[in-house]
């Protein structure tokens, strides 16, 4: 249940989109967070961001902040698209119990 009114059914590959825009799915964090100021309507002039991100990487660092703040709407669909909704069993059984019945079955 969203209490805060922000959340969103996006499921976006910023990894992915990291390594396809700028070379490096490190990247795709800082696509989230241009993602993140859009949805919260944070607007952040380029000197502002420049002077809190690292000097390191800090052009390519800005760039993919912008790119995740004016995301398209085909970039947004590509998660929708790029994988199922994941579903995760946890059974009764402790994490010791599943490494030693995987062992059994070995």
């Amino acid at each position: 249940m969203c209490q805060t009114g922000y959340c969103t059914e996006e499921e976006i590959p910023f990894g992915k989109l990291g390594t396809e825009k700028f070379g490096r799915e490190i990247f795709g964090n800082m696509i989230a967070l241009g993602r993140l100021m859009a949805l919260i309507d944070i607007d952040a002039s380029e000197e502002e961001l420049a002077r809190v991100l690292p000097l390191k990487y800090r052009e390519e660092n800005l760039s993919a902040v912008q790119f995740g703040y004016h995301l398209k709407q085909e970039d947004l669909e590509r998660g929708s698209h790029s994988r199922g909704k994941r579903e995760f069993d946890f059974s009764s059984k402790q994490p010791g119990e599943l490494e030693m019945e995987a062992e059994n079955h070995a």
